[in-house]
């Protein structure tokens, strides 16, 4: 009586006939080369068509620039929202303690990204809130921070003012010159309090919109300067705030009214929602009754 030995049907076949084996193998590998293959295929035209049809709005806040059509804006409206957005990104910058506070030069992409929220909103005519906010009541940043001038005091010993009292744009101190050419800085102002405190009162200015913290930090510092100190607003007014979310910017235009040297006692306002692909949603309204509002 024969043994039975339990191997593989392939192994078993070869002892009887190496040919029918190799054939029997090919046809199993084929499929499963073929299964492999139609899946691979399969997979991939999966993820495409994802990738194809994923909403264009899904763009991440890490983007460096965010495109948005200014070509209908006039050059001194490019100019102001401009300034708009970088004091709303030297604003972001502080409140999340960002390690480019203490840059002088405000990061641009940070710029770029709430201009191009803020001209969205601005393109959005066809929506009444829009020109309500900004044609009738011309809601605007409150001017905080700073981003153009600084005070200091400097002893009147300080030999190197005397060319700014004739006018001059240089001091011929190479550490003060070099600041000034290099932040395309001027004297503003200058007064001339030698007599009651011994200083000249020096209101520096810049021809671009700066971090002026770390700027009036470099003056502090120089032989004969008492003080250097960014200038600030006292009362309150009306504001724009700008935060961001995972896919989109969250924008709030605020009236206020009131007694506003003293703080502003009413506020009024209107959030729009900006995605990171353009696409400008009005969310609503809230604060005090309009009908109690007043300019004076």
């Amino acid at each position: 009586m024969e043994t039975f030995t339990p191997v593989s049907f392939a192994a078993r076949s070869v002892s009887k006939g190496g040919s029918m084996s190799i054939a029997i193998n090919m046809n199993i590998s084929e499929k499963v080369f073929y299964r492999s293959l139609l899946f691979a295929v399969m997979l991939f035209l999966g993820l495409f068509i994802l990738i194809s049809c994923e909403d264009t709005n899904k763009l991440t806040p890490k983007d460096e620039y965010f495109y948005v059509d200014d070509s209908n804006l006039s050059d001194s409206l490019k100019s102001y929202y401009n300034e708009e957005a970088t004091r709303l990104a030297l604003r972001e910058i502080f409140e999340n303690e960002d390690d480019s506070r203490d840059s002088i030069i405000i990061p641009k992409d940070s710029i770029a990204q709430i201009y191009f929220a803020l001209v969205n909103v601005y393109n959005r005519t066809d929506l009444a809130v829009r020109d309500t906010v900004i044609d009738t009541f011309m809601i605007k940043t409150f001017p905080y921070p700073t981003l153009d001038r600084f005070e200091m005091w400097v002893d009147t010993p300080g030999v190197w003012v005397q060319p700014w009292l004739n006018d001059e744009p240089y001091t011929g101190n190479n550490t003060i010159d070099s600041l000034v050419a290099l932040y395309n800085l001027y004297p503003y102002r200058i007064s001339d309090r030698s007599q009651t405190l011994g200083i000249y009162d020096v209101s520096i200015r810049s021809y671009d919109f700066l971090n002026m913290w770390p700027l009036a930090e470099q003056f502090d510092h120089f032989p004969q300067v008492r003080f250097a100190e960014v200038a600030g607003y006292g009362g309150d007014g009306d504001d724009i705030t700008v935060s961001k979310t995972e896919d989109r910017f969250i924008i709030n235009y605020y009236l206020r009214w009131g007694d506003c040297p003293a703080g502003c006692i009413y506020e009024h306002w209107w959030t729009f929602e900006v995605t990171f692909g353009g696409v400008v949603e009005y969310i609503g309204e809230d604060g005090t009754s309009l009908e109690y509002y007043s300019d004076d």
